[in-house]
């Protein structure tokens, strides 16, 4: 996308539903999607941790929908 901006694509057939995206910014790490199941989220944490060490320190749920009950919410802690 551009320097330190990152696409998380869903692939077709994957536990992903919808794309993600993050920024690594001077010291830390801005994440942001929506719908994310337990599985995504550590998928989308792990291509972060490929790419930087610095710590997600937010994460932006870009949208929500009733029904979806307590996914996006097992992001790990920011730091």
């Amino acid at each position: 996308m551009a320097a330190n901006v990152f696409a998380a694509i869903a692939k077709p057939g994957s536990q992903a539903t919808t794309n993600a995206l993050f920024v690594v910014g001077k010291d830390y790490v801005v994440a942001a999607g929506a719908h994310m199941s337990q599985p995504v989220i550590e998928d989308l944490y792990k291509a972060i941790q490929a790419r930087t060490r610095k710590p997600v320190r937010y994460f932006v749920l870009t949208h929500h929908h009733s029904g979806f009950t307590y996914v996006d919410f097992d992001f790990p802690p920011g730091q």
